[in-house]
């Protein structure tokens, strides 16, 4: 089988978000396959407003990792969500 997972959504959305504040979203990521797995986001294109917890680690056959994804506006925006996110995911042996 080797590395199979899957991601509980591909886009995240805050909606309205007040200057100043903060927002979290949540996703999961589940290793179905049959190797343990290491990840690691890129965050080369990430806007500083955004960050993720965790962004590196490891997950184990039939496990799973939640991933908060905050929002921290300084300034209005008229969207706040996060595209073109890569997840880089590799066998851990």
């Amino acid at each position: 089988q080797g590395i199979e997972c899957k991601l509980s959504s591909t886009m995240i959305s805050f909606g309205a978000v007040v200057q100043n504040t903060q927002a979290t979203q949540k996703l999961t990521l589940e290793n179905t396959g049959d190797l343990g797995i290491k990840f690691r986001w890129n965050t080369k294109n990430l806007k500083p407003e955004f960050t993720i917890s965790p962004l590196e680690g490891f997950i184990p056959i039939n496990g799973q990792m939640l991933f908060d994804f905050i929002f921290s506006p300084t300034k209005v925006h008229k969207e706040s969500k996060i595209e073109n996110l890569e997840l880089k995911i590799e066998n851990s042996n």
